[in-house]
């Protein structure tokens, strides 16, 4: 007798969360390319994910909109065999839009999208000014960088010559060099320059045909105001006996008394007001002798002087013997400030001698020119008899006074001067002539004042002594000073020439004090800012295998150090500039609008055993979608076959700037994908191959009959979902039976069965493997133990035989001796129970013996 056997194997699935509702799906997608160029195709491929992960769920009734079919037009949707759906689209032009995605089940998505444009022709122009904020005390000219970029901003030279046009509406303010530039041919970047004229903030414009205009700022500072003309006067006193000089030296300051270089030609006109005018009323009548009365201050200079005489006969015109005389200025728009001299009228012989040397200073800048610093002049005291009465009875009351007088040169005499601050000042030597008794001092300044605490001293050697007077500078400190070295162009185009500027700049003082004021109080400080270089130098940079960029020579006084440099090749760096003890950092980059990067687009959730959509793509350096100039190869490695089978070698054609092809994904892991191609940096992509993990378990008899055959089922589920879980390859092995017919393929109840017959050992194996879309090689196996069949088993025999009958049935059974031989095999073997259970031996041999009975008492 044989048994039909039914084995159920479950496939139990614990990836996904429960989906009670169908709110819990959401669209995943994926562009290629990833960056789509105007006037052409490209593909979204859409998917669900629940949870965040891909469910292999198919989207019906997908709806798709683009918010401007002007930039973006859905051309189809596809749907996949990997349960995904394309979407194609065209791109018209560049823009940006939203692709609103709808499907019932599903939550709706809009996704934006930016379609760029051909990115290899000059389409904008790039204006930067350098520097763009200058001093009152600074360099009065600046420079104008104009460049052709791309859309994506990226330099790229002229297809033909380009005329730029500059202007500004701040005449006012600046001046522009040049009102046209042509870039040639070839180039992509030309240099001018603009000069400052007063302060103010003025804006430049730069265009050019079928270009837009653009433009940059410029702020020059302005002093503290209202400015002033002030007027010194040495000496301050006059004998009018005499025939000394003196000197009036007029200087252009700002409201603290500091002086200001003029950024416009100044006219002023020096007058002197009599004590005693109503003792002459000529009106040409001159008490002062000028060498000249109009003076000019000229644009970028702050100072101007003349030397002056007393008229020889003034003491006729005097009613005292001292008269104050005041001296001013009139110049139009200037608030002035006068000075005053003393004159005595008292009838002195001429003094002459080698001193002593008084000296007065003014303020002044370190320009690193040669400036005014101010007035030494002889001079002494004597005292001197007056008449202060009428002659009464033939005498005269008269008094005696201290007066100052000056002392006139016995011969050419050289007042010495030096400095203690030779990098402030250097002062020369003041060559007092014979019978003359004052001389201006001059000095060539430097372009820094002492350090903050210390003073500037002068020393002044005659004959007599030594004095020290404190001189009055004003400019940048050192220890203010940065060092500043950039392009003069916005941006760099690889493997060629560019222009550099370097600089020094003036930041405030840290030991500044700094007072709150509202916005109305707050005023700028004029004074910082770009200055000149302070001292001969040279300008290094430390070595860099990207950019070329020769050493410079620097003078003192020189306003900036333009020169050219070259990019070697594509890419970014920082670099080490030293000047003057002081060190700047440079940041450059180059850029190209070749290619320069691969971007490789692929999916974020693949399964294994399936086919997968990727493109790959060719970026410029700004990262922007750019065709190919050239065929190019891209070979392409994985460093794990076993999970994906991707193409050796991808080729872009001349013109293209993507291509799409399939990732086949074979088992679960990650693996790196390198892509390599002439002339561009090696890329490294990061894939993953993530799938299902089911659970297998087996619910079978623990034994079977030889001889028998059975039938066993595979059930596949997803617990807590609701995925389809037809179609899924089985593979059957069995090892101890034959194989009499099997299912290959699950059913719509992920079921599927094997009918296995001949069970010809005592043991029989089962083994079963499931491939399907997101899991694969999923197997179980099952061991189960075959006994004999007892009819095949017993020993026969010639004994006699009985009927044996049960009330149900009969059974032939043969005594003793074959039938104790077979009871003592079955318990030698531990089967005789196991036997006995299943043919119910002992009932039945309760039975033989109730039978054997009855016939005996027969």
């Amino acid at each position: 007798m044989k048994f039909a056997i039914i084995i159920s194997i479950t496939l139990v699935l614990g990836l996904f969360t429960p989906v009670h509702a169908q709110t819990y799906y959401e669209f995943g997608y994926q562009f290629h390319p990833q960056k789509l160029l105007e006037n052409t195709e490209g593909i979204i491929h859409v998917y669900v994910l629940n949870g965040g992960e891909i469910s292999p769920t198919i989207i019906n009734g997908l709806k798709v909109s683009s918010s401007d079919n002007s930039i973006l037009e859905v051309k189809d949707t596809v749907k996949t065999e990997n349960f995904a759906t394309q979407i194609k689209i065209f791109a018209k032009q560049p823009g940006t839009v939203n692709l609103s995605l709808a499907a019932p089940g599903v939550k709706s998505k809009e996704i934006p999208i930016t379609v760029y444009t051909n990115n290899n022709h000059p389409t904008k122009l790039l204006l930067k000014t350098t520097p763009n904020e200058f001093p009152v005390d600074g360099p009065k000219f600046g420079y104008i960088g104009i460049e052709l970029v791309t859309t994506g901003d990226l330099p790229t030279i002229a297809t033909e010559d380009t005329i730029i046009k500059i202007s500004t509406p701040n005449t006012d303010i600046i001046k522009l060099q040049d009102s046209e530039v042509i870039i040639p041919k070839g180039e992509y970047y030309a240099v001018t320059k603009f000069n400052i004229s007063e302060s103010g903030d003025a804006i430049i414009f730069a265009e050019s045909e079928g270009m837009k205009k653009v433009n940059d700022f410029i702020h020059v500072r302005k002093a503290a105001t209202p400015l002033q003309l002030q007027l010194y006067v040495y000496p301050e006193n006059f004998n009018s006996f005499s025939s000394q000089i003196g000197y009036a030296i007029i200087q252009l300051q700002d409201a603290d008394g500091i002086p200001v270089k003029a950024d416009k030609k100044i006219n002023l006109r020096i007058g002197v007001e009599n004590p005693d005018s109503g003792l002459n009323t000529s009106h040409d009548f001159e008490e002062f002798l000028f060498e000249s009365k109009e003076l000019i201050i000229d644009k970028g200079h702050y100072s101007t002087f003349s030397s002056f005489s007393i008229r020889p006969n003034l003491s006729n015109f005097a009613g005292e013997f001292e008269q104050t005389y005041n001296l001013f200025i009139t110049a139009d728009n200037y608030f002035a400030k006068g000075s005053s001299v003393k004159i005595t009228h008292d009838q002195i012989g001429s003094i002459e001698g080698k001193g002593p040397a008084i000296t007065k200073t003014v303020p002044f800048l370190t320009t690193g020119e040669k400036e005014i610093l101010g007035v030494t002049y002889f001079e002494t005291e004597v005292e001197v008899s007056r008449q202060t009465g009428t002659k009464t009875l033939g005498s005269t009351d008269r008094e005696t006074v201290i007066v100052k007088i000056p002392v006139m040169a016995s011969e050419d005499f050289s007042v010495n001067i030096a400095s203690s601050n030779l990098e402030t000042v250097d002062p020369e030597d003041t060559l007092i002539k014979k019978g003359k008794n004052a001389g201006l001092i001059f000095g060539d300044t430097g372009t820094v004042i002492p350090d903050e605490g210390t003073s500037l001293e002068l020393y002044i050697t005659d004959n007599k002594q030594v004095v020290s007077i404190s001189g009055e500078p004003y400019g940048p400190v050192e220890e203010d000073l940065s060092l500043v070295v950039e392009p003069l162009i916005a941006k760099i185009l690889s493997s060629s020439d560019f222009p550099l500027i370097g600089y020094l700049i003036e930041l405030e003082s840290d030991n500044e004090e700094t007072v709150t004021t509202t916005e109305e109080d707050e005023e700028e400080d004029g004074r910082i800012g770009v200055t000149h270089f302070i001292k001969n130098s040279v300008l290094t940079f430390s070595a860099n295998e990207l950019f070329e960029i020769p050493y410079q020579t620097i003078l003192q006084n020189q306003e900036y150090s333009v020169f050219t440099a070259h990019a070697n090749k594509l890419g970014s760096s920082s670099l080490k500039a030293q000047a003057m003890g002081l060190d700047s950092e440079i940041a450059l980059e180059s850029m190209t609008t070749d290619p320069t990067l691969i971007e490789l687009s692929f999916a974020e959730n693949i399964l294994p055993m399936t086919k997968n959509i990727a493109s790959v793509q060719l970026l410029d350096s700004a990262g922007n979608p750019v065709y190919a100039k050239n065929q190019m190869e891209l070979k392409i490695v994985s460093n794990n076959e076993k999970s994906l089978k991707l193409p050796e070698t991808i080729l872009i054609d001349k013109g293209e700037y993507y291509k799409l092809f399939l990732i086949d994904a074979i088992t679960e892991g990650s693996t790196e994908v390198t892509i390599l191609a002439e002339n561009l940096p090696m890329t490294n992509f990061q894939l993953n191959v993530k799938g299902f993990h089911p659970e297998i378990s087996l619910n079978t008899p623990n034994a079977i009959t030889q001889g028998d055959s059975l039938i066993a089922e595979m059930i596949v589920k997803y617990a807590q979902s609701d995925l389809p879980v037809e179609s899924f390859d089985v593979t059957w092995n069995v090892n101890g039976g034959e194989i009499i017919d099997s299912d290959a393929l699950t059913d719509s109840n992920g079921k599927a069965q094997i009918k296995i017959d001949n069970i010809n050992s005592d043991k029989l194996e089962i083994f079963v493997t499931v491939n399907g879309l997101g899991f694969t090689d999923l197997k179980t196996q099952k061991i189960m133990t075959a006994t004999p069949n007892l009819s095949n088993n017993l020993p026969t025999s010639n004994a006699s035989k009985f009927d044996l009958v049960s009330e149900n049935n009969l059974m032939l059974f043969a005594i003793p001796s074959a039938a104790g031989a077979a009871f003592f095999y079955l318990r030698k073997t531990n089967r005789l129970e196991e036997i006995s259970e299943r043919l119910n031996i002992v009932e039945r041999f309760e039975n033989i013996r109730d039978r054997v009975s009855e016939i005996r008492d027969r």
